[in-house]
């Protein structure tokens, strides 16, 4: 398959609809294109269902709070003053 065929939609309709009579009178590549359209054509299979650990929740709630806590405050602890020693005591 080459550009210019890719843009020519009458050539593509053609060989989709030989395609579907018969995948044989169409060549290999035609054929992977074509049997990719179907495979991805069916339903979904529905996701099966999650089973929630409360404990481990909390523990990625607590972990989420903390990262939005270095993100509010981290400035105020952050040492950025390259000529002075950085103070071993917090606030």
């Amino acid at each position: 398959m080459t550009l210019s065929l890719d843009l020519n939609t009458d050539f593509i309709d053609r060989q989709y609809r030989l395609w579907r009579q018969d995948p044989a009178a169409v060549s290999e590549q035609w054929r992977f294109f074509f049997e990719g359209f179907t495979i991805g054509s069916g339903p979904a299979e529905p996701a099966p269902a999650a089973v929630l650990d409360r404990d481990l929740l909390l523990k990625h709630l607590k972990v989420a709070e903390l990262i939005q806590r270095y993100r509010d405050i981290g400035h105020l602890l952050a040492c950025l003053d390259p000529l002075t020693a950085c103070p071993t005591d917090h606030p």
